[in-house]
């Protein structure tokens, strides 16, 4: 609101008009027109220290119509002390030379609490030139010096944000011009400022992205989606997020960039990485296999033919049942399985080394005064063994035969009984028991 200056000759009127109390008293007009407005007015008598105050002033103050004092130092100290010196001085300056005063300040309220106010007054002058009168208005600007404050405020820290951010960020109007760029934006594209406002936000873009801008401000939030520009004919991958925004009245759109071109392909090379690491495991496990056949072709066509020939030459002599110990283990280490090396799923234990060999005597039908002699061990000593083994493999007395339990698959073990060496094929027929990769010095 702006108020229009007056000369000094114009204010000398001033004094031979009636005080403003006895205007306001007696002119229905003025206090309608004093009523609707919520300005306060003041009439003072410089010459006497007499100041008259409309009652919004006491509204404004948040006080009982009537109660503020009528006098000028009672008007001064209510003025913040930050502020009186200074407004002082203002007046002091006025009253020497202009016709109009205008400062702000803040009064303090009823409740302690400040308003900021705009004081704007005429001041009249006696026949020698001196102050004798001012009448003027008071408002309150509280809440405008606050918009102010957070305008500016959010102006700075737009500015902070904007032109500090280490990522390309544009703001750009509905029709695509660029409206501002920061440094970093500068760096991405490779131009200056004017170079940027030559060119268009869509020429940089992909059309594609205009419906964002349409759902960013259709939401009034953030979006935000994967694009590829073209820099210097250079492809390269961002993530654009559309922020939409009113400056001034002005709608406009942000667009924070973040490159991540360089990520995209260490993507590229990890994907081609885990293709060619898979590759190499697959050749892997294929040369295991390819390893596992070699081994037992090697033992049938190597291995098998001397233990035959063996077994034939001791045929009649006691360490032919050697030989077929030796069938029993060489088997068993060629055809290992992971439930030999630890114990069963059911908690049961595994076979010693002693059992398991006894095992094996067991399923070539061997009775416990043969296994006695062939491992040289007392008879009470390999019946201990065949009970360890029953009681391991959760057999009973009477219930099955021991020759016939190791002949088949294990209850609750998932495992079978070894083949001989040079028996059906690995896969084929039965499994070998447990225990053969145990060390040795077992019970």
């Amino acid at each position: 609101m702006s108020i229009r200056k007056v000369t000094v000759e114009e204010t000398n009127d001033l004094l031979a008009a009636p005080p403003l109390r006895e205007f306001a008293a007696e002119d229905a007009r003025f206090r309608a027109i004093v009523g609707v407005s919520f300005d306060a007015y003041y009439d003072w008598d410089i010459r006497t220290g007499e100041n008259y105050f409309s009652e919004h002033f006491d509204d404004m103050l948040g006080q009982s119509r009537g109660s503020a004092r009528r006098w000028f130092y009672a008007w001064l100290e209510l003025v913040h002390g930050d502020d009186r010196h200074r407004v002082l001085r203002s007046l002091s300056t006025a009253f020497r030379h202009e016709a109009m005063w205008e400062d702000d300040y803040r009064l303090r309220r009823a409740d302690g609490t400040y308003v900021w106010v705009q004081d704007t007054g005429v001041i009249a002058r006696d026949e020698d030139g001196q102050p004798a009168r001012m009448l003027g208005r008071i408002r309150d600007i509280t809440q405008e010096r606050e918009a102010g404050a957070a305008l500016e405020e959010s102006a700075e820290l737009h500015r902070t944000l904007f032109r500090g951010a280490v990522n390309p960020a544009v703001r750009v109007d509905r029709l695509g011009c660029y409206l501002e760029a920061n440094d970093a934006a500068l760096a991405f594209w490779e131009r200056t400022r004017e170079e940027m406002r030559a060119h268009g936000f869509w020429d940089d873009f992909p059309a594609e992205l205009g419906e964002l801008v349409e759902v960013a401000f259709s939401s009034e939030t953030r979006v935000e989606t994967e694009v590829v520009v073209e820099v210097r004919e250079t492809k390269r991958t961002v993530i654009a997020a559309i922020i939409p925004c009113r400056i001034a009245g002005q709608d406009s759109f942000f667009c924070l960039c973040t490159d991540i071109t360089a990520h995209k392909l260490l993507e590229e090379q990890l994907r081609d990485t885990n293709t060619a690491l898979r590759v190499v495991l697959q050749q892997v496990n294929d040369d295991k296999v390819e390893l596992k056949k070699r081994v037992m072709a090697n033992l049938e066509l190597l291995i098998t033919p001397t233990l035959n020939r063996l077994d034939r030459q001791l045929r009649s002599r006691p360490e032919a049942e050697l030989v077929q110990a030796l069938r029993v283990n060489l088997s068993e280490i060629l055809r290992p399985f992971a439930a030999r090396l630890s114990p069963p799923e059911d908690g049961a234990s595994p076979l010693t080394r002693r059992e398991f060999e006894v095992a094996g005597y067991v399923r070539l039908g061997k009775t416990t005064d043969q296994i006695a002699e062939i491992m040289r061990l007392s008879r009470s000593t390999v019946e201990f063994h065949r009970g360890n083994i029953r009681r391991k493999l959760g057999l009973k007395r009477g219930e099955q035969q021991l020759g016939a339990a190791l002949s088949t698959p294990l209850a609750g073990q998932g495992l079978k009984a070894p083949h001989d060496v040079g028996g059906p094929p690995d896969g084929e027929g039965a499994d070998p028991l447990p225990g053969a990769g145990s060390s040795a010095g077992g019970g």
